[in-house]
């Protein structure tokens, strides 16, 4: 369901299916209905280390971005599988000291 809610082409526009980081800027958050976007559950099976991984998942893209230029392999198409997360299939990145 949470999936469904995340590709819903009424709350996300006709390119709810490409990645735009840009749909976290400030703006456009405080734009979206606050139920448009529940990463992390919701209700009693919602997740309890919820806050805890924000923060460390923060720190870590933080540090290897400090470090290293990342980039997919090229001609690489985005294709994402759910199993219970959603990740993207096959995707290797290439990092290069900075």
């Amino acid at each position: 369901m949470l999936l469904a809610l995340h590709h819903d082409r009424r709350l996300w526009g006709e390119n709810a299916e490409d990645f735009d980081p840009d749909r976290f800027l400030p703006a456009a958050v405080r734009a979206r209905p606050a139920h448009a976007y529940k990463p992390f559950g919701v209700g009693a099976r919602a997740c309890i280390g919820r806050q805890f991984a924000l923060h460390e998942a923060v720190l870590a893209l933080a540090r290897i971005l400090m470090r290293f230029d990342a980039a997919p392999t090229p001609g690489y198409e985005l294709s994402v599988s759910e199993l219970r997360t959603i990740r993207p299939e096959r995707l290797r990145l290439h990092l290069r000291n900075r």
